[in-house]
């Protein structure tokens, strides 16, 4: 349907109203689209920055097993102060754990030079 915008001006320059309503509405939906477009890729690029930033703070831990040599002193207790990853595993853990892979129980009597094994955490891989 054409809209007349004056009967009295000449039917050529309703046509020129008509041309130029229909540019600015053209305009309108290029402008709402660009910033629906922008607003997408803020979203995006910002998650995509917080999930990057999150990955590199997450280094890969990697869990090893070495030999210990008691020395005078030497607890089940002070061994897991010394090698329990606080973030991984609490204490009591750590010395069941000990325990465990050694054949003890957490009343056995710890002598020094005896060897255990442990565990602990590293990001190197070894």
């Amino acid at each position: 349907m054409k809209r007349v915008y004056n009967e009295k001006i000449s039917p050529r320059a309703n046509e020129s109203l008509t041309r130029r309503e229909h540019t600015v509405q053209t305009q309108k939906r290029v402008i709402v689209l660009v910033c629906v477009l922008v607003i997408f890729a803020v979203i995006l690029i910002g998650n995509s920055i917080i999930t990057f930033a999150g990955s590199r703070a997450e280094q890969p831990v990697h869990k090893y097993y070495t030999s210990v040599q008691l020395q005078k002193g030497d607890s089940l207790w002070s061994l897991a102060d010394q090698y329990a990853a606080s973030d991984r595993t609490s204490r009591a853990q750590f010395i069941d754990e000990v325990c465990e892979l050694n054949g003890i129980s957490e009343d056995n009597t710890l002598h020094s030079g005896e060897y255990l094994v442990v565990s602990y955490y590293s990001p190197e891989i070894r």
